[in-house]
């Protein structure tokens, strides 16, 4: 493990993403069992986990699509839903989310926000507790307790 997050990595010869094709086949069985596992939506369902938000939930437990449902909740595209689903749940600012949602405006893009944080009250609110703590502690937690710690710049300087 050498990610600071603790996630197994790879360098030179990345075993992790081996591309389509030909060069896979090679690691591929000639009989089963073989089992090929794609955890669909992760980041959102973990969020949903964490957060305990009951709306992100009820759209897991039913097998719908985070994306649409979102979409509908937000009256707006799938796509800028999806943007937006992201930008939410990796930090991205106003302008990233503008450009990944194709919007043309801040105001645009913070309406994005506010609707997103109205579909999904507890993820939002757990969003918001996250990026105002950290700072505060120089670190953020995960769900197993592991401490990842902040880029020095990140952290809140004393008065």
């Amino acid at each position: 493990m050498d990610a600071i997050t603790g996630r197994v990595s790879s360098a030179r010869h990345n075993l992790q993403n081996i591309p389509k094709g030909r060069m896979r086949s090679i690691f591929l069985p000639d009989t089963p069992p073989f089992t090929d596992l794609d955890f669909s939506q992760i980041e959102l369902r973990t969020l949903a986990y964490i957060a305990q938000d009951d709306a992100m939930q009820a759209i897991f437990d039913s097998e719908g699509d985070i994306h649409q449902a979102t979409a509908e909740l937000m009256e707006t595209s799938r796509y800028k839903a999806k943007s937006t689903n992201f930008a939410m749940i990796y930090g991205a600012t106003d302008e990233t989310l503008m450009e990944t949602a194709g919007v043309t405006s801040k105001a645009k893009a913070q309406e994005l926000r506010l609707a997103w944080s109205r579909a999904y009250p507890k993820a939002g609110n757990w969003i918001e507790a996250q990026q105002q703590s950290a700072p505060r502690t120089g670190h953020i937690t995960t769900l197993y307790g592991r401490r990842i710690p902040l880029p020095s710049e990140m952290e809140e300087k004393p008065d």
